[in-house]
């Protein structure tokens, strides 16, 4: 599943319904009144507010095995399918509003951890791509499989950056798959591809010391992408996006330096929280982000055990710092 049940049950938030939801002129409001949450592997560990339902009265099972004899529920067995459930009235979880009402959201998050709609299609681009580097496409269906393919490019980055709030939320976090490398080259690959990328901005990209350390490549370019792309989104167009990398004794420190509007102070202190699209004291929040892109670079860095932080100002410009343990 997505994950949508396990992520409404936030002790530090009122739950209003799971299902069905409808949307008036005066907010939203549940017309369901119960949760329909998978049941494979619960535990009280890892779903404190949903494992105890599996055990309430009015709570239906189905497909979970239950031994004939004790009666005990078997949670982990998938002998008959994996897609064992359990619906239970909203009155088994804590911390609900009775009468299943509230304002207007602030924010939709849509989760796509069950995400086989969307990437089958993305994944059948990977063909009109090539028939664009082969050079086979006269106009105008040259500039329309351009767009496709931009477009389509995007839909991936979007669906990754939604599976990656997905992972960090839920508890599990984002996944790391550490491996010996040089940072050097994997920070002059990012301002090369980056660079290219934005052919009108100046990129500068300096190296010093010792680099090497174990990581997970692919996640941390990743991270030097969300963090030189925020730079290329907020910079001055007339001023150079720096990237440095130094090696210390026991860590490797990476900075990314652009100048340009001072980043708001009320911004500053909730930079890295999800769903936060960056404002400026000279500009509005990109309409066109979701806002994730910060929250997934401070996860993966965390998953590193590393640090990340940034200060803003009119005289220094604007700097994230990222320290990585080797």
């Amino acid at each position: 599943g997505t994950g949508k049940t396990t992520l409404s049950a936030d002790p530090e938030r009122a739950l209003i319904g799971d299902d069905e939801h409808g949307w008036s002129d005066h907010g939203v409001f549940n017309f369901e009144g119960g949760c329909y949450a998978k049941a494979i592997h619960l535990s009280a560990e890892l779903e404190p507010q949903i494992f105890p339902t599996t055990r309430t009265f009015a709570t239906v099972l189905e497909n979970v095995v239950i031994d004939e004899r004790t009666r005990e529920l078997d949670l982990d067995s998938d002998i008959h399918t994996e897609n064992t459930r359990a619906a239970y009235p909203l009155s088994s979880v804590t911390n609900t509003v009775p009468e299943g009402k509230a304002g207007h959201p602030k924010n939709l998050v849509m989760l796509t951890c069950d995400a086989f709609g969307v990437l089958p299609p993305i994944a059948k681009m990977t063909s009109a791509q090539a028939m664009l580097e082969t050079g086979v496409l006269a106009e105008p269906s040259l500039s329309m499989t351009n767009r496709i393919v931009r477009s389509t490019r995007r839909m991936s980055e979007m669906v990754g950056d939604l599976l990656d709030f997905t992972r960090g939320r839920l508890g599990s976090g984002i996944p790391v798959e550490r491996e010996d490398m040089d940072m050097a080259q994997l920070v002059r690959q990012v301002v090369d591809e980056t660079a290219a990328a934005h052919p009108k901005r100046e990129l500068r990209c300096t190296t010093k010391g010792d680099l090497r350390g174990s990581w997970d490549g692919a996640r941390m370019a990743q991270v030097l992408t969300n963090l030189i792309g925020n730079a290329v989104q907020y910079g001055s167009l007339d001023a150079p996006i720096s990237v440095a990398a130094d090696g210390e004794t026991s860590e490797v420190v990476l900075r990314v330096h652009n100048r340009g509007p001072v980043v708001a102070s009320s911004d500053l202190r909730e930079i890295f929280s999800p769903l936060r699209r960056l404002a400026t004291e000279e500009s509005e929040p990109d309409s066109n982000s979701l806002g994730l892109g910060l929250y997934i670079a401070e996860r993966i860095v965390t998953a590193h055990g590393g640090m990340i932080d940034v200060t803003s100002s009119s005289d220094a410009g604007t700097t994230f710092t990222v320290r990585l343990p080797r």
